[in-house]
């Protein structure tokens, strides 16, 4: 029998850690000013963590678009497609409610369940996901279509690189962006927008081969790209002297690039060797592994209770990473806990 992907697990565990940082930044430091402390803090956890989402993506990519493996149609939209939408209303709902007790003052009933409904429709916060993971779904029948051919699934990554990954960053640009936008979107290429990108390359990245001087390449390119997020983002923010996060946009090259390489890092752990490790060892990363969809639905739970601690008088370069921690282990606990009683 095949023995499970290990690496795998293990970068799906970084993506689920990296979530908690984006929204331990966000939600429990925010920057109250350009130019503090506490900014430079947040805003380099933060920046260095944006390839959360993608990197779920890609995994998702990997092992759904995989030809090799067997799939109904049926079956995985009975299993995976109608899964994901149940767990989206009654997170959606859940958190729905939660925040409707904290705000929703004084409205008639009539408004509440409006304002409910819309909620729940619209998706609340971190939720969003949910439904871009639905949506990608409901295209793998037509992409594992193309993923039987190398060179389809090569050219599907090409156009998305061209049209998503690189048009995006380049109507930005003062002067020409705008015109370029019109330019690119009037291909009118939209199946290879958005999110397909990193599903398609994830699974790219994970069954083709990739020399040691591609992978070098990629490692280099990662890595410019990550100074280009950290430190463009730090430009032109004390340039303009207000809080941007351009750079930060998941569709941009440069968080493209550095996810791929991350990714490909991963897989060639000990040099793409088979990872030695015990029983024991290998069934905790295993659980752990399973464990993390559950810490992306919830982890804004135990970020609100951890909101409420007494401050401390500690330098945000220690504080953010040790409340993250903090957070991610206290979540990890509790569902291992909750797994073992059931």
């Amino acid at each position: 029998m095949k023995q499970r992907d290990i690496r795998m697990d293990l970068l799906r565990i970084l993506a689920s850690f990296l979530v908690v940082v984006i929204h331990t930044c966000s939600g429990l430091f925010p920057i109250d000013a350009v130019g503090t402390e506490l900014f430079w803090a947040s805003d380099l956890f933060n920046s260095c963590s944006r390839i959360a989402v993608p990197l779920f993506v890609m995994l998702s990519g990997a092992f759904l678009l995989d030809p090799a493996r067997p799939f109904q149609t049926r079956a995985f939209f009975k299993a995976n497609v109608l899964h994901i939408a149940a767990s989206y209303l009654f997170w959606a709902s859940l958190y729905a409610i939660l925040d409707m007790r904290v705000h929703a003052n004084g409205f008639s009933p009539f408004k509440t369940v409006i304002i409910f409904i819309s909620t729940v429709l619209s998706g609340f916060g971190h939720l969003w996901f949910m439904p871009l993971l639905l949506g990608l779904y409901l295209l793998v029948p037509l992409l594992r279509k193309i993923c039987e051919s190398r060179q389809l699934t090569v050219y599907y990554i090409l156009l998305s690189v061209v049209f998503c990954f690189t048009a995006n960053p380049i109507g930005k640009l003062p002067l020409v962006g705008e015109t370029a936008s019109k330019i690119f979107s009037g291909f009118g290429m939209q199946f290879v927008l958005g999110y397909t990108g990193y599903f398609v390359a994830g699974y790219a990245l994970r069954c083709f081969d990739i020399s040691k001087k591609q992978r070098i390449v990629l490692y280099g390119a990662g890595i410019l790209s990550a100074f280009v997020t950290v430190g463009g983002t730090f430009w032109l923010e004390i340039r303009s002297g207000e809080i941007n996060s351009v750079l930060c946009n998941n569709l941009f090259l440069n968080i493209f690039l550095q996810a791929c390489a991350v990714f490909v890092f991963f897989r060639y752990l000990r040099g793409g060797k088979r990872i030695r490790l015990s029983e024991r060892t290998r069934r905790a990363i295993t659980k752990w592994s399973s464990l993390t969809f559950g810490v992306y639905l919830t982890h804004p739970i135990m970020s609100r209770l951890a909101s409420h601690l007494p401050s401390i008088n500690v330098s945000p370069f220690i504080l953010i990473p040790v409340t993250t921690v903090l957070v991610y282990f206290a979540l990890i606990t509790d569902f291992r806990a909750n797994c073992s009683s059931a």
